[in-house]
């Protein structure tokens, strides 16, 4: 079952819940609801949380654009300014994640975009995971009907069941993986973890990012034309090494 993860800290997190807790207020919800009383990046999840935990919550963006993303946690690098732990990644929940993104997107909302971000910041778990958020400028995110949304996209994925062609992990690109959100979108490739080209010399995580996803990915795909051919030998030579074949796109 389905565990949906809010605090009454973040307003897109409480706003959702409050859609949530109306809609089931005489009926028993098909998913546990899971309150948090710290910031969703450093929630210790409780071990009776089921999987997939899914966190419904606010995105910040520095250029206010109005956005549904959906994103793995973890941290690439030596900081964890954000929660979780450094150079580690959570379990990853890519079919679950792929269902939400894909009901995000069947939300007609003009100038809102719908996103995979690269995987980053806290909470650290083994749970399988993976945030659900409304990005956008201070109306966007206190909006009660902005958050409805949201957990509407999460209700409605809940009876998807695996659509995924395949379960995949990206490497390059940008922090909004807008190619790797098509790819998606058109044909099911369901990502698990997202290392955008900033990181890409943090190839030593890559066994990670296949261990820590239920289910494992078989195959990476990259943005080819985003990293140099001198950024992308160490890859190749890991993915060789780890024994996984790679996309380009």
């Amino acid at each position: 079952m389905v565990s949906i993860i809010y605090n009454d800290i973040d307003p897109v997190s409480r706003n959702s819940y409050a859609y949530i807790e109306q809609e089931y207020k005489n009926q028993e919800m098909p998913f546990k609801v899971v309150k948090v009383q710290t910031e969703l990046v450093n929630a210790a999840l409780p071990g009776s949380v089921s999987e997939p935990a899914i966190f419904m919550s606010k995105h910040s963006s520095s250029k206010s654009i109005g956005s549904f993303t959906v994103h793995s946690e973890g941290n690439w690098s030596s900081k964890a300014e954000l929660g979780g732990i450094p150079n580690v990644l959570s379990m990853a929940s890519p079919i679950e994640m792929l269902n939400t993104l894909i009901q995000m997107s069947k939300i007609n909302v003009n100038g809102v975009e719908v996103t995979y971000e690269a995987t980053h910041h806290g909470p650290n778990t083994y749970k399988k995971s993976f945030f659900a958020e409304v990005g956008g400028n201070a109306e966007v995110v206190n909006s009660p009907g902005m958050a409805e949304l949201l957990a509407k996209s999460i209700i409605n994925s809940l009876d998807m069941g695996n659509g995924s062609n395949r379960i995949v992990i990206g490497i390059g690109g940008n922090h909004y993986a807008s190619k790797f959100t098509k790819l998606a979108l058109e044909k099911g490739y369901a990502f698990a973890h997202i290392m955008p080209r900033y990181y890409a010399n943090e190839t030593g995580m890559l066994n990670q990012a296949f261990e820590m996803s239920n289910p494992r990915p078989d195959v990476a795909v990259i943005e080819w034309k985003s990293l140099s051919a001198k950024e992308r030998e160490p890859i190749l030579k890991k993915l060789n090494e780890i024994g996984i074949d790679y996309e380009r796109v």
